[in-house]
């Protein structure tokens, strides 16, 4: 049988976005969420809302958006001129990061997720930078260092995963976004993620629920949708429904 787990990323982006995740693990079918602790007020955030939530936070490893937890100067290849972090994947590819530099900052971004006693119990990245030649390599030294698991992406990554022995699902469906965040869409991207990966396959649905704040139009484009995604993810015959499709849903992948 299929087991099939929800991974709500950005935890700390705003207040809304945090309550709305938490809502979505409480009362909706999301087993884990990922922090990030580099954009403004997330130290608040996470303070106010992450024992809500013990065993199920991991660290959502940022080199987009927002500033460095290390000093700029030390990070030269990750930032612009004002210090910040550059603010796309294609950016970060053309700025070609120094993986030394990626090394410290991800290590520095743990720390603080230590300092404001969150247990990582996971690693995933802001805008999917883990994927970037380079910056993979670091990805799976700091899983291999802490003896955590990671997101995936498809089963070239997985292969490449399981040859450093890091834990990680089969496959990673990030295509629940936007227009696509609907119960048909993740029912097709299902069938097709077990005919690729088989009967038994392990699948993790990348998802972004929350609820929209004042301060989430300011850091993200994507603000209605998440609202849309905390509804769905909480409606009582969206969990039915995923029974119907003889899917096993795991409440504690990472335990």
């Amino acid at each position: 049988m299929v087991q099939l787990y929800f991974s709500a990323d950005d935890f700390g982006l705003t207040d809304g976005v945090a309550r709305g995740i938490v809502s979505s693990i409480r009362d909706g079918v999301v087993a884990t969420t990922s922090a990030m602790v580099c954009v403004p007020d997330a130290a608040t955030h996470l303070q106010r809302w992450s024992a809500a939530l013990p065993g199920r936070i991991g660290g959502h490893l940022q080199l987009t958006g927002g500033r460095p937890c290390l000093p700029p100067a030390r990070v030269p290849s990750l930032v612009d001129a004002s210090g910040a972090f550059l603010p796309s994947r294609a950016a970060v590819t053309a700025a070609t990061p120094a993986p030394e530099e990626v090394y410290a900052e991800w290590n520095a971004q743990l720390a603080r997720l230590a300092e404001y006693g969150i247990a990582v119990t996971h690693l995933d990245s802001h805008h999917h930078v883990h994927r970037l030649p380079g910056i993979f390599d670091v990805y799976c030294a700091i899983a291999r260092e802490r003896s955590l698991p990671v997101r995936t992406h498809d089963r070239r990554m997985t292969q490449a995963l399981r040859r450093r022995n890091i834990r990680c699902a089969d496959q990673c469906l990030t295509g629940f976004y936007g227009a696509k965040a609907t119960a048909d869409e993740l029912h097709r991207a299902v069938r097709a993620a077990t005919l690729r990966s088989g009967p038994d396959a392990v699948l993790e649905v990348m998802c972004h629920p929350g609820e929209v704040d004042d301060a989430l139009p300011t850091l993200s484009k994507y603000t209605d949708g998440r609202a849309q995604e905390l509804a769905l993810l909480c409606a009582p015959d969206f969990r039915a429904e995923l029974k119907c499709w003889g899917v096993e849903l795991l409440d504690t992948p990472h335990g």
